[in-house]
């Protein structure tokens, strides 16, 4: 299994591979900083409790976790970098995420809200 993650933001795709992920391998002790975003991958479990701490670090911080090979990975945005690749090459078994975009929200928020508003008016 592979983990896809796009982030829109930056028109990027990133593949990440559980079995080279060793390095970013955290344990429930090491969250103690929490992270900025979490992924949980499907479970046949019924429910995954993460610890999650505001993080609050400049470069901002990916848990990833997996309840049933009960493993966590804690990557930051830069090592997220490492994993570049485009979308095309996730295989079929590759389970996708997509990053928070705030700024995309909002601006596709504003022009619907202009409409409403000249709709609304008489």
């Amino acid at each position: 299994m592979q983990i896809a993650v796009q982030d829109p933001g930056r028109s990027v795709t990133y593949l990440l591979d559980p079995a080279v992920m060793a390095d970013f391998e955290v344990s429930d002790a090491q969250l103690g900083e929490g992270a900025d975003i979490v992924f949980v991958l499907p479970s046949k479990t019924l429910c995954e409790q993460v610890p999650v701490v505001p993080g609050g670090t400049a470069d901002g911080t990916i848990l990833i976790s997996d309840p049933d090979g009960d493993r966590r990975w804690l990557l930051t945005r830069s090592d997220l970098e490492r994993f570049e690749a485009p979308a095309e090459s996730a295989g079929d078994n590759a389970v996708w995420f997509s990053m928070p975009d705030a700024s995309a929200g909002i601006y596709t928020a504003v022009p619907l809200f202009r409409r409403a508003l000249v709709q609304n008016s008489s």
